[in-house]
């Protein structure tokens, strides 16, 4: 498992903020993942969905999730995957009770322990966040949403930071290629990495599962992301 670290400096951040960012588990628990978060001590973690997986077992993914509530701060939004699992809402109620924050069309406000104060949405489908009600100006914005491809062209300026999955890194990654091959098609666009566009930023995860379509990684290790918030100046 790597660790991919991303430093964002933003005019609405006063106290850095660390954010864990998890996404495409595929209902695995990964070894040394509790570990790996607890060694950069973030400020919150968010799961970008696909969390679980309709062909596995959801037991590690609830155990895992156990782990990290009891000591972090959890928000989560859905993927596509969950949209087929049948007992997703007996699931999504085992989460609340963990104390997961699951934004589903919502936004949520929170303020870390040290007081940095962040607006947070999730969104599983773009019809959604004709919803959302706009934070204070003040706040930062972070939008939780699974597919990266477009979604810089509908809510670019909306937010100032979008975390995104679902592309599994492209498969196969080298110095020249970014990623082979997405739900996107081949060579997708936003395979992983950061971008960014109309005062927005995009930070696409190459996702933590081992497993992608039955064919293995390469160059493309499953991923934690930590995302770093800093003052401006």
């Amino acid at each position: 498992m790597f660790t991919e670290n991303y430093v964002i400096r933003h005019r609405k951040i006063t106290k850095k903020t660390k954010i864990a960012f998890l996404s495409d588990l595929h209902s695995e628990h990964p070894h040394g993942l509790e570990r790996a978060v607890e060694n950069h001590a973030p400020d919150l973690v968010i799961i970008g969905g696909d969390l679980f997986d309709r062909r596995a077992a959801n037991e590690p993914a609830l155990q895992l999730m156990d782990s990290l509530t009891e000591n972090y701060a959890c928000f989560y939004t859905p993927g596509n995957h969950e949209l087929y699992i049948k007992e997703r809402t007996e699931l999504y109620a085992t989460l609340r009770n963990l104390g997961m924050t699951i934004l589903d069309g919502q936004s949520t406000p929170f303020t870390t322990d040290k007081g940095q104060r962040l607006w947070i949405t999730g969104l599983t489908r773009r019809e959604q966040s004709a919803k959302q009600s706009a934070p204070p100006d003040d706040l930062f914005h972070i939008l939780i949403y699974h597919y990266p491809e477009k979604v810089l062209s509908w809510a670019g300026g909306t937010f100032d930071l979008i975390l995104s999955g679902h592309e599994h890194g492209g498969i196969w990654r080298t110095k020249q290629i970014n990623g082979l091959l997405g739900h996107s098609g081949l060579f997708p666009k936003h395979a992983g990495g950061l971008y960014q566009e109309k005062g927005t930023t995009l930070v696409v995860s190459r996702g933590l599962t081992s497993r992608i379509i039955g064919l293995p990684r390469f160059g493309n290790p499953p991923e934690l992301v930590m995302v770093e918030l800093l003052p401006e100046n």
